[in-house]
């Protein structure tokens, strides 16, 4: 990858980051100084919303920052495809964070952004990233790495027109408390690819049962894992056992260690 097409993804990467924290720290700063009272309506109460929503919101967004700055300084790759692939799973999932935007225009009423942006940008991400992680698998599995470039605006494309399309109700108080993709039948699709992505996963150290591909390998089964509890609806046993599981799997598929060999 060029080195100033990495230094420009690495700033655009830290920007969002940094702009997300500091919309999350706001807000859970006025959650606990200001104390609105609650809506009425909302299936999460305001005081929830900082354990269940905002804190869980800031880490997963740090940590997709820290996993991929090794990955945007590292000049060579013995695997440049899954470098890319990582490069821009870890973009858009910091970019899902955005779910944070809705409860912020609420509690401020002066930074204001549409909902409806905030749902596309978040279907977006969702999507692109259930298929950046099952074509991950794939690619180890020895699918043609020549042909990334049309399999990424493949995926470009579908997730673009997955969120242009989905109908969501972007104004119901539920939405604001708490943004989620409710469409059922997108949420079981995106859910049935991230099994069988991990069963893919599975079966790839099965085929050569080293102890990189276990780390590789088991580092993504907990990110995805990791990721579909974070998803889900907020649930303090499900939030704590995501983020567990996410800060597991970055650590073993991000070149944090001396003993990575992407």
């Amino acid at each position: 990858m060029n080195k100033y097409l990495r230094l420009v993804g690495l700033a655009a990467h830290t920007l969002i980051t940094i702009g997300l924290l500091l919309v999350i720290v706001r807000s859970g700063l006025l959650v606990i100084i200001a104390r609105p009272p609650n809506p009425e309506g909302w299936k999460v109460p305001l005081d929830g919303m900082l354990s269940l929503i905002l804190f869980p919101a800031f880490l997963h967004a740090l940590v997709s920052l820290i996993g991929a700055v090794p990955l945007y300084l590292r000049k060579e790759s013995r695997n440049e495809v899954e470098k890319k692939i990582l490069l821009l799973l870890l973009f858009f999932l910091t970019v899902g964070n955005v779910k944070t935007l809705s409860l912020h225009t609420f509690l401020t009423h002066g930074f204001v952004v549409p909902n409806s942006l905030v749902s596309t940008s978040m279907v977006f991400s969702s999507v692109f990233t259930t298929y950046l992680l099952l074509i991950t698998g794939l690619f180890q599995q020895g699918v043609n790495t020549n042909k990334f470039q049309q399999f990424i605006m493949i995926g470009l494309s579908v997730s673009l027109i997955v969120s242009l399309a989905v109908p969501l109700s972007v104004n119901t108080k539920g939405f604001m408390a708490g943004p989620s993709i409710t469409y059922t039948p997108l949420v079981w699709a995106l859910r049935l690819i991230n099994i069988l992505s991990c069963f893919n996963f599975a079966a790839i150290y099965v085929k050569e049962r080293t102890q990189h591909n276990l780390m590789r390998c088991g580092g993504f089964i907990l990110l995805i894992l990791g990721q579909m509890c974070i998803d889900g609806r907020p649930n303090p046993f499900f939030v704590i056992l995501g983020l567990v599981f996410y800060i597991a799997g970055i650590l073993l598929v991000s070149p944090l260690g001396k003993n990575y060999r992407l």
